[in-house]
């Protein structure tokens, strides 16, 4: 009789311990995560009020014949009045590449080991031209010219082809606004953040 009752009491020891074995186990939690990626930005910025043109006009006085040909004047016309605005010109480059957030929680009580990779590879190019300009502005005053032909009669006679006068345009008037070019270019790479909770 004594001998059943301590096999009994063996059998109930192990109905309460299989569990208990069961619960705190020996598995083990792996992670892996693998990031690639490859950017190239190419970024071409510009702003241009320039190029402008102001100039004065031409003047030209052909005079050609015999005798009087009285008194000639050529003015040629002022330049004109050019006014821009600024010129601004902008370039924002943000990269956020391979960002990765692992969270490993284990909480069966488990006993094994928590392994967890991370591989980042990233290949980032950036390209940024940002021009502005309000340059090569033209303001020349006119061309003035003179062209007279004429003969005399003998030696005795005389020839008089006028007072002939060219003047010029005047050169024109630019008002430009400032020039501003910015570049800007974050680049936000493998940024890792792992936890493990047990």
């Amino acid at each position: 009789m004594k001998k059943i009752t301590t096999i009994a009491a063996v059998i109930a020891l192990l109905a309460v311990a299989v569990p208990a074995l069961a619960h705190h186990n020996n598995s083990d939690v792996t992670v892996t995560t693998t990031n690639n990626a490859t950017v190239t930005n190419t970024v071409i910025t510009g702003a241009d009020t320039g190029s402008n043109t102001a100039n004065g006009g031409d003047a030209v006085n052909v005079v050609s014949g015999k005798g009087e040909n009285g008194d000639n004047d050529a003015d040629g016309g002022d330049g004109g009045s050019i006014t821009t605005g600024a010129a601004t010109a902008v370039a924002d480059v943000l990269n956020k590449v391979n960002v990765t957030k692992t969270t490993v929680t284990a909480d069966c009580g488990c006993k094994g080991d928590v392994v967890v990779r991370t591989r980042n590879n990233v290949s980032v190019g950036n390209a940024v031209d940002t021009k502005a300009f309000t340059g090569y502005n033209v303001t020349d005053g006119g061309y003035a010219s003179n062209v007279v032909t004429g003969s005399s009669w003998g030696w005795f006679a005389t020839s008089t082809n006028g007072g002939n006068k060219a003047d010029g345009g005047k050169g024109g008037e630019i008002t430009t606004g400032e020039s501003v070019a910015s570049s800007k270019i974050t680049n936000r790479l493998n940024g890792t953040v792992t936890r493990v909770r047990r």
